[in-house]
């Protein structure tokens, strides 16, 4: 089971670069815990502050650890802070005594405030996404001509969802931004306020519903992914989960924008996504590296026998999952990870990225941190899904859609940048 993130904050003034700091601990969530949170600033004037805690996690023997920085009382996040070091980012052990230094000085310097608030945010419910190079593309030449050039990108340290966001996780955002005005619904589609762009399309093939008041689950369905989101509707569940946890706002619904300096969850973009599935492991077909074939014990997708490295022992739709009507997925982890620690990065749904979609854009793409072309009308899937055949869920297939368009195979993961 995921656990929410737990977040504890930390209060300080700030002199000039001088720092007070007082603690203020108080569990939100349970597990994963953080406890016996101590901080205090160095002899002055150095600016830099001492950060310890306790964490523990029950289901998982690392963690992720962020921290955001607020100049108002924690109204928001939205400091811009990088120097921190120690026990912070990607696959941070748990254990006692675990220890962050910050160089307030450097991020802030020459400032006086007494409403300075510190958020260390723990979460096991993301996988770090290493930063690195990796090398992008059709690496057995047997894709679409929009899979080459084989080209290497370098990608920043990032988290990413360990699983595809289910029908329950969008239940509770989307009820949360309804009760706080930022939705127009009815029984057959929800919209935003801001330009009434269609976010989830309620029709039958969809597992939520609205009842009037209220977002329902279909009983049994409620970790299964969600589908008949469109690109708008992933961008928003960002947003407003953003807002719900307080995290630094990354996504503007009012021109569909991101702002890439911020570190709450937001979509990834194509290259990020590309890497996440490779698992750190080059060269191979599908996001597991110790087979470049695809069987219904790995993945969830419709099976032929038109390419030989799918060897799968059923055929057509997964066995398990073909009951009842359309859409045939499978619930959230059923299948194994990968070596990131993530899960159903081939099949089951499609995932939306952020990036504009081009054929040609691998001849053009830039070497480090690609954002996608700044124009095109149709938006970049990826992953393949319960529906189509094996050559889909390959880690370098690459394929777009209108971004209004919600159907039974689309759904969608988050990420965040890592510190």
């Amino acid at each position: 089971m995921k656990t929410p993130p737990l977040i504890k904050c930390l209060s300080l003034l700030t002199i000039i670069i001088a720092l007070f700091v007082v603690v203020t601990s108080q569990q939100i969530y349970g597990a994963p815990a953080v406890s016996n949170v101590v901080a205090s600033q160095r002899t002055w004037p150095d600016p830099q502050v001492d950060i310890y805690y306790d964490a523990y996690n029950m289901q998982a023997d690392t963690l992720s650890v962020s921290i955001a920085v607020s100049t108002n009382s924690g109204v928001t996040y939205d400091l811009p802070s990088t120097h921190f070091t120690g026990d912070i980012g990607c696959s941070i052990q748990t254990g006692m005594q675990k220890h962050i230094v910050w160089n307030a000085g450097a991020d802030w310097f020459d400032q006086t405030s007494d409403t300075m608030r510190v958020m260390i945010t723990v979460d096991d419910a993301m996988c770090c996404i290493p930063g690195g190079m990796f090398t992008m593309g059709d690496t057995f030449g047997e894709g679409w001509a929009n899979e080459s050039p084989l080209h290497d990108v370098y990608i920043s340290a990032f988290y990413m969802d360990k699983y595809e966001i289910s029908n329950e996780k969008v239940r509770e955002v989307l009820q949360w931004a309804q009760d706080h005005s930022n939705l127009f619904v009815t029984s057959s589609t929800v919209k935003n306020i801001e330009n009434y762009k269609e976010l989830l399309d309620l029709d039958d093939e969809c597992q939520i519903s609205w009842n009037g008041s209220s977002f329902v689950v279909d009983p049994g369905k409620e970790n299964y992914p969600c589908v008949e989101v469109t690109w708008y509707g992933a961008m928003a569940y960002c947003k407003y989960k953003n807002e719900i946890e307080g995290k630094q706002q990354t996504i503007d619904l009012s021109n569909w924008t991101i702002d890439w300096s911020k570190n709450g969850y937001r979509l990834p973009t194509e290259a990020e996504w590309e890497k996440a599935a490779r698992g750190g492991q080059g060269g191979h077909r599908f996001p597991w590296h110790d087979t470049d074939t695809i069987q219904h014990a790995l993945a969830n997708y419709y099976s032929t026998n038109l390419y030989a490295y799918d060897t799968s022992l059923t055929s057509g739709f997964h066995p398990t999952f073909k009951a009842g009507t359309y859409p045939y997925t499978s619930p959230v982890g059923y299948f194994q990870k990968n070596a990131y620690g993530l899960y159903d990065m081939a099949g089951n749904v499609w995932e939306w990225c952020w990036d504009r979609f081009l054929d040609t854009y691998y001849s053009t793409s830039p070497g480090s941190d690609p954002h996608g072309p700044s124009s095109g009308s149709e938006r970049v899937l990826r992953g393949g899904c319960w529906y189509h055949g094996a050559i889909l869920a390959r880690c370098s297939f690459r394929r777009s859609y209108n971004p209004v368009e919600g159907w039974y195979n689309f759904g969608f993961r988050c990420v965040r940048n890592a510190p």
